[in-house]
Formats: structure tokens, sequence, C-alpha cells
């Protein structure tokens, strides 16, 4: 089951969304001993929480302005064992600040994951983890048929440690270069 609304205005936009999700046979990927990802038959599961996100955006002239940011509430449970799944996390959290001018465009995002059990018994966890990306892009259109897009990309700003599989880090800062040609 699934309800939702949507507020819309001048410069926002605003939508919630509430779910409810039981489930029998449910198939979960989980990694085994030797750490090889195989699906797991979990039986019974329930999953039910609620999304919420809001856009802001304002534009003057060739300016624009623009946030979004989401927030999203699970609580996934293996209804045998009274136990949460395994890599859920409850609370995720995103945020987008953006600045364009013409065909030029510069953002920020960060990213929230909460903790996750990496044990079906709930045992073992690990942490959850905030990671900021920064980026400058360039469109160029010509007055034939090519676009190009151009962009460079500081992911894990600020060098964060971080895990979201349980032995197997994240890449420390590095930095994406992006060139996009279409016909």
């Amino acid at each position: 089951a699934e309800i939702g609304n949507v507020l819309q205005g001048k410069g926002y936009r605003f939508e919630v969304t509430a779910y409810y999700i039981a489930s029998d046979d449910l198939i979960q990927w989980r990694p085994n001993d030797e750490g090889v990802w195989r699906p797991i038959n979990v039986a019974k599961a329930t999953n039910y929480g609620f999304e919420t996100s809001l856009k802001l955006a304002h534009q003057w002239r060739e300016h624009k302005l623009s946030w979004r940011s989401g927030y999203g509430y699970t609580n996934a449970m293996n209804t045998e064992t009274d136990k949460l799944l395994m890599y859920v996390p409850k609370h995720k959290i995103t945020s987008n600040i953006g600045y364009a001018y013409k065909q030029w465009q510069l953002f920020y995002q960060v990213f929230y994951n909460g903790s996750v059990f990496i044990t079906s018994d709930n045992s073992d966890a690990i942490s959850g983890y905030a990671v900021s990306n920064i980026g400058l892009s360039r469109n160029f259109k010509t007055k034939g048929i090519l676009n190009i897009d151009m962009a460079v990309q500081i992911n894990n700003l600020y060098n964060k440690n971080y895990q979201n599989v349980a032995y197997r880090p994240m890449p420390n800062r590095n930095i994406q270069v992006k060139l996009t040609v279409k016909l």
C-alpha cells in the first residue's frame, strides 16, 4: 500500500509518501563468509516508512538557484525473527544546492546514509556516514546537431573514510571528469 501527496506552487514542490509492504518469500542478496553475494530467502518481511522531498527554485534573468532535499525513513523487518533486515538503513538524507548561469552549472551535494546491520541476527553494524560532492559543468550547443556536455566533479570532498558494505571501503576523495557528445 502506498499513499502520497504533492504540494506545488511557484518556486516550490513538496512531496510526501508513506508505504507499507508485506512480503512472503522475500529474496535478499547477502554476502556469505567468503564475501560472495548470494540470494537468500528471508521468508516473511514487512517494510514500512515514508519519504519526503522539497524542491525550491528561483530564477532571475539567466541565473537560476535551486535546492532539493529529501528524507527517507524505512523499517524493514524479518517478521519470523523479529530482526531488522541487513543493509537497509532506517534514515537516508539527500540534499543538493545548485546554481546555473547560461550553460554553466555548479552544484554541491550531501548524502547521509544511516547505520545498517551487517548480520541477520543484528549483532554487528556499520556506522552511518555523510559524503559530499561538488561539481561544475558546461553545455556547448553548436548550430548543427552536435551537443557537448563537459563536467568535473570532486567526489567525497572531505575525504571521509566509510563503508556501505562491510569490509569494503569506499574511495577516498576522487575527481571525475566527464565528456558527453550527442549527435
